[in-house]
């Protein structure tokens, strides 16, 4: 990857629609340049551009943090199995107290309650703490498997 695509990549991550003529007056390049770069980037799964909805405008209204200690070797499935999840809106592994934590979304409480109680991890979880506004609850559950569709 060379300095022009990562100034595409800027350019995009900043507006998904940004046209090739716009970068290329930006980048002082020409338009079928950055096409073809954009298209290599995109053949090449460096990047995807994909629409990302307004939550508000769309009904989804809750946010919540949720924090997982999890049992050891499993960090890498529970976090492929969050990264397809719809409501999830970001995850990431981390050191400490917990071993994952993400951001979902939805409509209501009664949705994160469900999510929570039917969906949420793959394998055994040994804790989990969720906040919702300024609110925080610790939960902490010992071998709770909870049922998840399989992974391929």
């Amino acid at each position: 990857m060379d300095l022009l695509d990562q100034e595409i990549i800027k350019l995009l991550e900043d507006d998904g629609r940004c046209s090739s003529v716009e970068m290329a007056k930006q980048l002082h390049s020409s338009p079928a340049t950055i096409r073809r770069k954009v298209k290599r980037l995109i053949d090449n799964n460096t990047i995807r551009i994909i629409a990302r909805p307004n939550p508000n405008k769309i009904g989804l209204l809750m946010r919540a943090l949720i924090c997982l200690h999890v049992v050891p070797n499993s960090i890498d499935s529970v976090l492929q199995w969050l990264f397809v999840r719809p409501e999830v809106i970001w995850a990431a592994s981390t050191t400490g107290r917990f071993d994952i934590i993400f951001v979902v979304r939805f409509v209501n409480t009664s949705e994160l309650n469900s999510f929570i109680q039917k969906d949420l991890v793959v394998g055994e979880l040994y804790q989990y703490k969720h906040s919702v506004g300024n609110r925080t609850q610790y939960l902490v559950k010992y071998t709770l498997c909870i049922r998840v569709p399989d992974i391929h």
